[in-house]
């Protein structure tokens, strides 16, 4: 479990690391042009090599560390045993990917695509790797404990962390301005204002669609009162379920005291019918 908190404080500090240099370094020196021109396409690329180096690395670890290793163990060594399958590892391994999927949609489309061919390739290796080399591990995992715990990891700090860059990024960070599909804007986000606001006006059966963006979306008023009613759901669903826990403790104590004056009754009655029989 502590190496397993290491990997993924690891991983968590790469991705703090990244984000750092691509949102101050490449994309916030306003005064350098060179530095400026096409830091989209500049990310894409770290992010490409990025999913490529961890396929590398992926691919030698399967064959140096575990056919090369797993052969010398069964083959060399005096105990004839197999290596351990680490289930936390490759799934962490899992959830690194897919971040990366979620940090690079933005700037780059077909990512997903190569990410999905990577994934294919490891599994079959994988699959192969696991079949030859490895035993199940001394450690059992709880499938229900496994499953809330790297839903979790995979929500938070998976997509929460890249859907924060994101929106960061196409919020307050300025495009580049001699080349891609946000030129010449402010941010990005002005970009679907502009289409939604001239969906309206160029095709009148949209015209609703436009007013809801501009009168709900585009308000503020609308988003706090909107937030505010999301928190007060959740808030009175908390202190539902704080209420369910609170009556299922005290119908358990209740039962738990029910079984205890039986216990008292059977024990007086087996006193009652010893003092009878005596007599």
């Amino acid at each position: 479990m502590c190496q397993f908190c290491r990997n993924l404080l690891l991983k968590g500090c790469i991705f703090s690391v990244l984000c750092y240099q691509w949102l101050k370094k490449i994309s916030g020196r306003k005064n350098e042009q060179n530095k400026q021109q096409c830091w989209e396409t500049l990310v894409g690329q770290e992010l490409y090599r990025l999913v490529l180096m961890d396929l590398l690395i992926a691919m030698s670890y399967i064959i140096l560390a575990e056919f090369l290793w797993g052969l010398c163990i069964r083959n060399i060594t005096l105990r004839k045993r197999k290596l351990e399958f680490d289930i936390a590892r490759d799934v962490l391994e899992l959830i690194y990917s897919q971040t990366l999927v979620w940090f690079g949609v933005l700037f780059s489309p077909l990512l997903p695509a190569v990410q999905i061919g990577k994934l294919f390739l490891l599994f079959y290796l994988k699959k192969t790797s696991l079949m030859m080399n490895f035993q199940p591990p001394r450690k059992h995992w709880k499938a229900t404990q496994m499953n809330a715990l790297f839903t979790k990891l995979l929500f938070f700090p998976s997509f929460a962390g890249a859907l924060a860059f994101v929106i960061y990024t196409m919020w307050r960070v300025r495009p580049s301005s001699d080349c891609g599909p946000f030129s010449n804007l402010r941010s990005m986000l002005l970009l679907g204002k502009r289409w939604i606001r001239g969906l309206g006006r160029s095709n009148p059966s949209f015209v609703w669609l436009s007013w809801a963006y501009n009168n709900l979306v585009d308000n503020p008023l609308f988003l706090f009162t909107l937030v505010g009613l999301f928190l007060a759901i959740i808030y009175i669903h908390m202190q539902v379920l704080d209420g369910q826990k609170m009556i299922i403790s005290r119908l358990q104590k209740q039962i738990d005291n029910e079984g205890e004056d039986k216990k008292f009754l059977i024990a007086k009655v087996q006193a009652l019918n010893e003092a009878s029989a005596q007599q």
